[in-house]
């Protein structure tokens, strides 16, 4: 192919181009100018709404959906439950030991261990707020 065919067919090519993305263009605000010719059924009168029929058969439950992600401090009240656990073993061993100890000395023993049980529930109440004491 010699040189001017070729600037020939690309001149051909440009101008083919410029008149579709004009007629493209022109449809398109045809189309937004006069929605009513290009949409007809979207604009068609409507009559009025009926009675509501009967409710159908109730179909069958699904499966379950995936768990949701973990709350806020589920990791914190782990770990102060298990502080609790190990002062709760804390105190059954200190219990123990209380066997061969007179009344009286016992006496003053489980009332400190009443105020430690007392204490740690406190600041367990303080750290969650369902923990119940």
């Amino acid at each position: 192919m010699d040189e001017d065919r070729r600037k020939q067919l690309l001149l051909a090519l440009i101008v083919g181009n410029v008149i579709f993305t004009l007629s493209v263009a022109g449809w398109a605000v045809w189309a937004v100018a006069d929605p009513e010719y290009w949409f007809p059924d979207a604009f068609a009168e409507v009559g009025p709404v009926g009675d509501e029929g009967p409710r159908g058969e109730r179909g069958a439950r699904g499966p379950a959906g995936h768990p949701g992600p973990s709350g806020p401090g589920v990791e914190d009240a782990q770990a102060t439950a298990d502080d609790a656990s190990s002062r709760v073993d804390e105190a059954e061993g200190r219990l123990d030991n209380l066997e061969g100890i007179d009344v009286y000395d016992l006496d003053s023993r489980v009332s400190e261990v009443e105020s430690r049980v007392d204490e740690a529930c406190n600041v367990l109440s303080s750290e969650l707020d369902t923990f119940g004491c």
